[in-house]
């Protein structure tokens, strides 16, 4: 994704005379008498030489900190990272893209170790569930961001939600949305915990609406796939998803390169894609959804639009980003408007509406023939 670079290190700010409560903020009293707003303590999470950068505010679980690192598409290998609020000292830390014999690692099998810059970015804050002491992040996409030739397997857990222990940061379970994704369909946002009867029967879920255009329902004890649904109206980067498991109808668990719908992405073959819907923007970007458990309803600012991913090939990690020295955003592709668009890819396009009704039900979309670009803000009830 592209944003711009955030602050790199957690501060804790407090007046004098306080210390650690049992609600996790770290306010240990100054030596000295200063201003309400100095930092009580700063601890360097990120490290922006090799492209991390902060972009969140921490989730605070009891006397844990939480965040992660952003900066997938600059050849970063993510992580998140918890700081003890009592010492100041990190407690632990568990990288988004497993290392060597860690499950998942054999997802990436281009022999060449690109894991270690296979991004996996942390963009925003994650839910906790305080009954089951589980936190749901979302994370980013793989690294490079087009060229999935140059990193083949599904490429775990770039582009998924994983369910993470905030005592010791060992991962309960995770769902990737779009393997080996070739789109930049990072699925960085929010993952609302809601409690719902599903065919009759009470069910402990976490939703999400990703920016591949489909809303998941997903079991947030286990992982398992519940439902999933379209909440575009312009789809055509797969066919649809499997009842059963989510997965892309295309996906081939046996292939190293998907390809989900022939030509909406370029390929080393072929490196101009035809029209791609959603764009590599989404459905949905960063703009979180909200849920009211009155009505039983999930409202989605959604975004409609299309557009053309040209390939860059991406030869090695200094091309892809790297760390050393000047980088492109967004290496790895060029990117097209249909034609009478404009071409902006930071996913600010459109005009923003609201056609919500006083009833909580969605009105009928409103399209305005006349916008100056291409791609149509809305927000949608599910």
């Amino acid at each position: 994704m592209c944003r711009t670079a955030g602050a790199r290190s957690m501060r804790s700010t407090s007046p004098p005379a306080r210390r650690a409560s049992s609600s996790g903020r770290w306010t240990p009293a100054p030596t000295a008498p200063g201003p309400a707003t100095s930092p009580a303590a700063e601890r360097k999470i990120a490290e922006p030489a090799i492209g991390e950068t902060l972009t969140i505010a921490p989730l605070i679980v009891r006397d844990f900190a939480i965040v992660g690192t952003a900066g997938g598409e600059r050849g970063i290998r993510g992580f998140i990272e918890a700081t003890d609020l009592n010492t100041g000292k990190a407690a632990w830390r568990t990288y988004t893209i497993p290392g060597a014999g860690e499950p998942g690692n054999e997802t990436w099998k281009d022999g060449k170790e690109r894991w270690r810059h296979g991004g996996g970015s942390v963009w925003e804050t994650a839910t906790y569930d305080p009954e089951s002491d589980t936190f749901y992040q979302g994370i980013g996409n793989p690294g490079p961001d087009w060229d999935a030739e140059y990193r083949p397997g599904d490429n775990k857990w770039a582009g998924s939600v994983l369910a993470i222990n905030p005592t010791d940061g060992k991962i309960k379970w995770g769902y990737q949305y779009t393997p080996n994704d070739p789109y930049d369909f990072d699925e960085i946002s929010e993952h609302p915990i809601i409690n719902a009867k599903v065919n009759g029967e009470d069910r402990k879920l976490v939703v999400h609406a990703a920016r591949n255009g489909f809303f998941y329902t997903l079991d947030r004890t286990n992982g398992s796939f519940i439902a999933g649904k379209q909440y575009v109206d312009q789809l055509n980067w797969t066919p649809g998803l499997d009842p059963k498991t989510g997965m892309p109808l295309n996906y081939n668990p046996n292939a190293d390169v998907q390809i989900y719908a022939e030509g909406r992405h370029g390929t080393r073959a072929k490196p101009k894609s035809e029209k791609l819907c959603p764009t590599n923007n989404g459905g949905k970007n960063w703009e979180p959804s909200a849920y009211n458990p009155e009505l039983g309803l999930l409202y989605i600012p959604s975004i409609e639009g299309c557009n053309y991913i040209e390939l860059i090939e991406q030869k090695d990690m200094v091309d892809q980003g790297g760390t050393h020295g000047g980088r492109r955003q967004d290496p790895g592709s060029s990117l097209r408007q249909p034609q009478g668009g404009q071409s902006d890819h930071r996913g600010d396009q459109g005009s923003a509406e609201a056609p919500i009704s006083e009833h909580g039900r969605c009105a009928r979309d409103r399209r305005q023939s006349d916008l100056p670009r291409p791609l149509r803000r809305h927000v949608r009830c599910l």
